[in-house]
């Protein structure tokens, strides 16, 4: 986390007043392995628990918010992946910890396929 903490140090004004930095903040994450931390190690992560992350989150909200916020979100994706009880979405959640947020993308492509496939079914109609 020492790498983080002083970048976090460099640059957390500039991350809580504007958006300059905000592609930057989810790869600084997971360079340090944060959003590994509370993921099994059998999908990857870091070991530990939800506890665990939580901590580590309230560390990087004491440099900045912003973070923390993005750090947060990732984190509440990559637990539910973890929940999950398939492999697709396992192996989503090690990408999340990586840092990818293709995962996250794949599950919000996934979701709407499935949300128009109840919804034509529903009606006795095929999906578009």
């Amino acid at each position: 986390m020492a790498n983080l903490n002083h970048w976090l140090h460099m640059h957390a004004d500039q991350l809580d007043q504007s958006s300059a930095l905000a592609d930057t903040v989810l790869p600084a994450l997971a360079g340090d392995q944060l959003l590994a931390i509370g993921v099994p190690q059998e999908h990857g992560g870091a070991g530990g628990d939800v506890r665990d992350a939580i901590d580590a989150i309230a560390n990087v909200a004491e440099q900045s918010v912003t973070a923390a916020f993005v750090f947060w979100g990732q984190r509440c994706f990559i637990e539910f992946c973890c929940k999950a009880r398939t492999a697709r979405w396992q192996n989503a959640a090690c990408q999340a910890a990586g840092g990818h947020a293709g995962g996250r993308q794949r599950f919000v492509e996934r979701h709407e396929i499935l949300v128009r496939h109840r919804a034509a079914a529903n009606y006795g109609r095929t999906p578009g």
